[in-house]
């Protein structure tokens, strides 16, 4: 119902009838355009290729032997296998951020437990390693916003840069 939400011109529109509301606060209008867009959601087609596996919202499916196409048309978390870390994978402290902020993606209703773990692991990055601050800043500003996903495409930056700082290390010993 548009009456419940408001437009960005203070303008609603109910009905016939045209009435001029009071903008929202600034704290809410961010909160209120998350809400839209979780509300207006595009479907989103994934192509899987044989025995690849997706998580969508917090289930792992395993494709079978032929490519398949489906279409997600309600808004969840989707990693493909490309972007998914097991803890196997997480043997440097980005890809455990990188695993910490996976888990927070899929599973939102328990970041209460993974936040203090994902910030105490950039604590230490930042002691050891000062240069990444600036990385480890924008992955902490979408995690504080909750935008996961997007933390998760920063994430994978700190990761190459951390292989590059390790290979650079290597190349000097």
């Amino acid at each position: 119902m548009v009456s419940s939400l408001y437009c960005l011109t203070g303008v609603s529109h109910i009905g016939t009838k045209c009435t001029v509301r009071q903008p929202p606060p600034p704290g809410n209008l961010q909160r209120q355009k998350k809400l839209l867009k979780k509300l207006i959601t595009m479907p989103l087609k994934l192509t899987l290729k044989p025995q690849e596996k997706v998580i969508i919202g917090g289930a792992v499916v395993k494709n079978g032997a032929s490519t398949s196409h489906f279409t997600i048309e309600n808004n969840v978390p989707v990693l493909r296998q490309a972007d998914i870390l097991t803890e196997a994978e997480a043997t440097t402290p980005c890809r455990r951020i990188y695993l910490a902020l996976q888990l927070m993606y899929i599973d939102e209703d328990n970041c209460a437990v993974t936040l203090p773990i994902f910030s105490a692991l950039v604590d230490e990055l930042l002691e050891a390693v000062p240069s990444m601050k600036e990385l480890i800043s924008k992955t902490n500003q979408y995690t504080l916003n909750k935008e996961y996903y997007q933390a998760l495409k920063q994430a994978k930056k700190l990761i190459a840069y951390e292989e590059e700082l390790l290979i650079n290390v290597s190349k000097s010993c």
